[in-house]
């Protein structure tokens, strides 16, 4: 089961980063006096031990990266979260764990009858939640971290949640409620049919309501949406092999099957859980990540990005299999058939229908990470920033702005070899912001890994000149692997 090959030249997004630095970045340009907090990322940072890696790059240990911007100036620590599977790998030297896309060593034997016991590696999210922060994986467990040490101080937090015979109980992805300031999680287990477990937590964590739902399918997720009164699931048909998947012939994430026939469920759960869900089915459409929801003229509107079918992540030939394998890189794997586009689901509660628009125009493009002001999280806005790229699939070099109301759209393009992921949006300090302005002051910040230099560094730009390109740019020693989410956090 191992692959010993030397992986130390491999592409820099799927390359470990074993070393932890402290030290104060080269700044490029100037770096607006407004700009006062800290940038919070989070992803996979190892991804081999004792001559085994990861098949997918979207799985590895997780390592938080934070950028403290301090009088024009910017300090950059990055510590691996010491998870339990982190500790006990670290003494053993080799993996002992298996995770959601690979198998741990040993082959069908040492990983039959291990559904449910993944070791949380921290690596997929990171949020400040009432001014502590966490750091979060898929259906694990979160960690808490030191907020200006990146100390990894307790883990294994259940918040008081506790379902009887279920383990999933918080997935990578929440939201906060900004009405009420609620915290809102969710965990999926998964099965033949499966359940969705709801929880919401007051400002200060405290447990205000939990509830579990039978699903009519079992299925695989990893975002949802929150809008003034409900909470809203895709129920994506990414359909699991159980029998392959429990008796250790593959990862959960290789147990996955795409069945379009049978399309997508969305469930609607009003705020207060008391109301008995709702499923509307409407055509067969993957997602990541969504945007935001909100509620106009007795419709739910929600705003994602989405896939007529996930070829880049399902499937042995698809992309983020194909960049873990020795001498690969953007250049040399297969391009997706299918792009991420930029969706509206209008949902009628009380037509009982779903109507689905793309509103992107140019479709040679494929859009990931959406995000928005988080002020306006659940109320009617018009901007979203996304992620864009050639290639259709994982790998994205253009940072975009769009009026999601009149389909204006501004980007810019790094360039070749260039590739940046998730934007972060900071507010400019002073405005009074409003959905549906036509200008939305601040600035945007995203990582990028330069091919060429082998190194990454932060782009900071205006959000109003976006295709004027950055501003400045804080440039790291070394590069960074690939990076899913961030936060920021203002001082």
């Amino acid at each position: 089961m191992k692959n010993r090959h030397d992986y130390s030249q491999a592409f820099g997004m799927a390359r470990s980063l074993a070393k932890e630095y402290t030290y104060q970045a080269e700044v490029e340009g100037k770096i607006p006096k407004e700009i006062e907090g800290t940038l919070y990322r989070n992803g996979p940072g190892l991804f081999e031990r004792d001559g085994y890696r990861k098949t997918n790059i979207l799985d590895g240990d997780g390592m938080v990266q934070a950028f403290q911007f301090r009088d024009g100036k910017v300090n950059y620590r990055n510590r691996f979260v010491r998870t339990q599977k982190w500790l006990k790998e670290e003494v053993a030297g080799k993996f002992t764990y298996n995770s959601w896309t690979t198998r741990r060593p040993g082959g069908a034997f040492k990983n039959a009858f291990q559904q449910g016991k993944f070791g949380s590696q921290a690596g997929v999210t990171v949020s400040v939640i009432n001014g502590r922060l966490f750091a979060f994986d898929e259906s694990s467990l979160p960690y808490e971290l030191d907020p200006e040490t990146l100390e990894t101080l307790r883990g294994e937090i259940d918040f008081g949640v506790h379902f009887e015979n279920v383990n999933t109980l918080f997935a990578a992805h929440s939201k906060i409620d900004t009405p009420t300031g609620d915290w809102i999680q969710f965990g999926l287990a998964n099965g033949p049919k499966g359940s969705i477990q709801v929880s919401v937590f007051d400002k200060k964590l405290k447990l205000k309501r939990k509830r579990l739902y039978k699903l009519p399918l079992g299925t695989y997720m990893h975002d949802f949406f929150v809008s003034e009164n409900y909470i809203i699931f895709n129920l994506q048909p990414a359909v699991m092999n159980p029998l392959s998947f429990i008796m250790g012939l593959d990862s959960f994430a290789e147990s996955l099957r795409w069945n379009a026939k049978q399309g997508s469920t969305f469930l609607i759960l009003h705020k207060s859980l008391h109301a008995e869900p709702i499923y509307l089915k409407t055509d067969a459409v993957w997602m990541w990540h969504s945007l935001n929801a909100f509620e106009k003229n007795g419709e739910i509107y929600c705003y994602f990005c989405g896939y007529d079918q996930p070829d880049h992540f399902i499937g042995n030939h698809a992309q983020t299999y194909q960049i873990m394998k020795p001498g690969a890189n953007p250049h040399n794997i297969p391009a997706t058939q299918f792009p991420g586009t930029i969706r509206l689901a209008r949902i009628n509660l009380k037509s009982k229908q779903i109507a689905m628009e793309t509103l992107n125009n140019d479709l040679d493009f494929s859009y990931e990470f959406p995000v928005m002001n988080e002020r306006y999280s659940s109320y009617e806005h018009n901007i979203g920033y996304f992620a864009r790229g050639k290639m259709k699939g994982a790998f994205h070099s253009q940072i975009s702005r769009m009026n999601l109301l009149t389909g204006k759209e501004d980007f810019f393009d790094f360039g070749e070899g260039m590739y940046c992921g998730e934007p972060i949006f900071i507010p400019k300090q002073g405005v009074q912001y409003t959905g549906l302005a036509s200008r939305e002051p601040g600035w945007l910040m995203t990582l990028v890994f330069n091919e060429k230099t082998d190194k990454s560094f932060v782009a900071v730009l205006n959000t109003e000149a976006i295709a004027d390109g950055p501003i400045a740019k804080i440039r790291l020693q070394h590069h960074s692997p690939m990076s899913f989410h961030g936060t920021w956090q203002g001082r």
